[in-house]
């Protein structure tokens, strides 16, 4: 830094020098930084669904657990369409109300209900076919980001409609992804 003197005035100001290398250290923290948050945004969707995988696999299993004692069945085939979506509203926290009713689709602007981890589910009103239930998750928009962008971005051949596919067993279990169907799926869970 420069002082220059005169008789009643003082002031001060920068070197080029000293302006310059600021720049730098500016341009080397920000190289360094944004990288790393993209990366962190980019796994903001695989965290989102292994979350959902675990949640999900507990509330089936308890739900189940609660289905044989209550209804003693073990076969969810057997259950009314709307008792596996309310007993799964029942076991995982939920914000707000939740829908269950076959007569109105599920969908992402839609969902069955939204977790307070902001995580929404969806498809859970629909009935097992030939033992098995797909339901969807998928994480809430958020405002920054561009609407379009964000539902189309997991979609393929086999993803047709925006969210990550969870499938369940009429017997009670989460079904593991292993076909094409669930490639995106299995890339996230490292099967």
């Amino acid at each position: 830094m420069v002082f220059s003197f005169s008789k009643n005035e003082v002031k001060s100001c920068f070197t080029l020098a000293e302006a310059l290398i600021t720049l730098v250290i500016i341009g080397v923290v920000s190289s360094v930084t944004i990288p790393v948050l993209n990366l962190y945004k980019n796994n903001t969707d695989s965290i989102v669904y292994k979350k959902a995988v675990k949640n999900v696999g507990n509330a089936f299993y308890e739900a189940t657990i609660d289905a044989e004692v209550f209804l003693s069945k073990y076969n969810w085939k057997d259950c009314p369409e709307t008792y596996l979506c309310e007993k799964m509203a029942e076991k995982l926290i939920i914000k707000g109300g939740f829908s269950c009713s076959t007569t109105v689709k599920s969908s992402y602007d839609n969902p069955n209900f939204i977790t307070y981890d902001n995580i929404r589910y969806w498809g859970l009103e629909d009935a097992f076919v030939d033992g098995i239930k797909v339901i969807y998750v998928d994480r809430e928009l958020k405002n920054t980001e561009n609407r379009a962008e964000f539902l189309s971005r997991h979609r393929d051949s086999y993803h047709s409609a925006p969210g990550f596919k969870i499938a369940l067993s009429a017997e009670g279990n989460i079904i593991y992804p292993d076909t094409d169907d669930y490639n995106l799926e299995k890339n996230i869970l490292d099967i």
